[in-house]
């Protein structure tokens, strides 16, 4: 991963921004999720690029994002399907049920996945 970036269609606030990796993600309402934090930043006001994430086949990776103070956020069709890097790949809903600006990790209980709900 190379950089980061939140689209301005819901807000063009600084946004936040958050990068995970999963060794086990529970339903939003489940058990607590194991995760480590790979990247987060606060109140950004440009896109974040030079970075260098390494992601490797069968990880499991949450990207938060939000923008303003308020968390503003734009929704989209879960199961949504790209392409990496050449390989389909897809998308499903990452939850955190607090404010991304204000939020410290790691905090498990969080952080969960809701594949049927819009990403």
């Amino acid at each position: 991963m190379t950089g980061l970036d939140v689209p301005t269609d819901a807000s063009t606030d600084n946004f936040d921004v958050a990068v995970f990796r999963f060794s086990e993600i529970n339903d939003v309402f489940g058990a607590p999720s194991v995760y480590d934090v790979l990247f987060e930043a606060r109140d950004q006001s440009a896109a974040i690029t030079g970075l260098s994430i390494e992601v490797f086949d069968g990880d499991v990776v949450g990207i938060l994002g939000s923008r303003g103070a308020n968390s503003a956020n734009s929704y989209g069709a879960g199961g949504f399907t790209t392409m990496i890097d050449g390989e389909a790949t897809t998308l499903n809903r990452l939850v955190l049920q607090d404010d991304l600006r204000t939020r410290m990790f790691p905090t498990a209980t969080d952080l969960g996945s809701d594949d049927d709900g819009s990403i």
